[in-house]
C-alpha cells in the first residue's frame, strides 16, 4: 500500500509539472462562426440537383451511386494549436461552423463518397493574434470489402481567403489539361498526389468526380 501511495505522489507530481509547462492560452477574442463562402459552395453544384451518378468500368458495367447533399449544415469543432507563443503551450479555438456536406453510395454500400466543404480555422501568422479560416474539399471513400475503411482521397483548397500561406500545405495536387477515360474526355482533371494511395479520385469542377480506382485497383468513370 505504502508503495502505490508513493507512486501516486509521483504521477500527481509528475502531472502538475507537465500542467505548468503546457499552458493552454486563450484564443484570440473574435467572431468564432464561420461559414463556407457561396462561391465556394458552388464548386460542388453538380450534385446540388441530383438524385445519382452513374460510373462505369472498362467493361461497361454500371455503379448507381445515390446523391444525398445537405447543405448549409452547422456543427461545432474544436481546433488545436501547439507551440504557438512559448514552447509548450496550446491554444484552442472553439468554433460553430457552417459547411456543405454530400455522400455518394450505392444501393449495398459496397462504395460510400464523403465529400465534405468546410472552413479549415488557421491561426495567422506571424503575430498569431487573429485567426482565418480556408475553404477547403476533402473526400473521403469507406469501402466495407477494405480493412482500412474510411481513407482520405482527395483534397483541395477552393478558396484561401486572407492565408496564402497555407497554399504549400494544400498545394498537392496534379492537375491534368485533360484526361481521357473509355473514349470520354474530361478537362482541368485534378487528383491529390499522396503517397502510397489507396484510392485514387480524379475531379474536375464542372462534373465532380468523374473517374476513380477503388481500394481494389479497379477504375470506375462517370458516365455522361
Amino acid at each position: 500500500m505504502k508503495l502505490q501511495i508513493l507512486y501516486f505522489c509521483a504521477f500527481c507530481i509528475v502531472l502538475g509539472a507537465c500542467q505548468k509547462e503546457n499552458p493552454v492560452i486563450d484564443p484570440p477574442e473574435q467572431e468564432t462562426h464561420f461559414s463556407i463562402l457561396s462561391s465556394s459552395s458552388n464548386f460542388l453544384s453538380f450534385y446540388h440537383d441530383r438524385d445519382s451518378v452513374v460510373f462505369e468500368d472498362s467493361l461497361g458495367n454500371s455503379l448507381v451511386l445515390k446523391v444525398r447533399a445537405s447543405l448549409g449544415k452547422n456543427k461545432t469543432s474544436s481546433s488545436y494549436y501547439y507551440n504557438v507563443h512559448v514552447p509548450g503551450d496550446t491554444v484552442i479555438i472553439e468554433s460553430t461552423d457552417t459547411y456543405d456536406y454530400i455522400s455518394l453510395s450505392d444501393e449495398e454500400k459496397k462504395y460510400s463518397f464523403n465529400l465534405y466543404l468546410e472552413p479549415v480555422i488557421y491561426l495567422i501568422a506571424p503575430d498569431f493574434d487573429h485567426f482565418n479560416a480556408v475553404d477547403a474539399l476533402i473526400i473521403f471513400l469507406r469501402q466495407p470489402s477494405a480493412s482500412i475503411g474510411e481513407y482520405s482521397v482527395f483534397q483541395k483548397a477552393i478558396d484561401l481567403r486572407e492565408y496564402a500561406e497555407a497554399k504549400p500545405f494544400w498545394d498537392i495536387n496534379i492537375t491534368d489539361p485533360s484526361r481521357t477515360f473509355w473514349g470520354t474526355t474530361f478537362f482541368e482533371v485534378e487528383h491529390t498526389d499522396y503517397h502510397n494511395p489507396k484510392a485514387l479520385v480524379y475531379f474536375n469542377k464542372t462534373h465532380g468526380i468523374i473517374a476513380f480506382s477503388d481500394y481494389d485497383h479497379k477504375l470506375w468513370r462517370l458516365k455522361l
